[in-house]
């Protein structure tokens, strides 16, 4: 596992991203960011970037919204990540 960096997450969902490999996560982890976002927390949030590193940052998830057929996390810094690029949040590990 590579070192986590604090590469901020796009402010845009990324139009490069191919929509066909979008994977819906599952309906208990959509619960987790729901929960977290219910309740304006800063969490912990271990993503993978585009070139494979594992980024990180501590954010308030403010929506969970969709976009050319993928969901995405909107930070309260307006950053966004893809759902199924998620590999952590607070601790509870996304698994396929």
């Amino acid at each position: 596992m590579t070192q986590p960096s604090n590469k901020p997450a796009s402010s845009q969902p990324q139009e490069s991203q191919s929509l066909n490999d979008y994977q819906p996560i599952r309906c208990s982890f959509h619960d987790v960011l729901e929960a977290n976002a219910t309740l304006s927390k800063k969490v912990e949030i271990v993503y993978r970037e585009e070139d494979g590193k594992h980024g990180q940052i501590k954010a308030i998830i403010k929506d969970i919204f969709n976009h050319n057929k993928a969901e995405y996390l909107k930070l309260h810094n307006g950053q966004t990540i893809r759902l199924d690029q998620l590999i952590s949040v607070d601790g509870v590990a996304l698994k396929a």
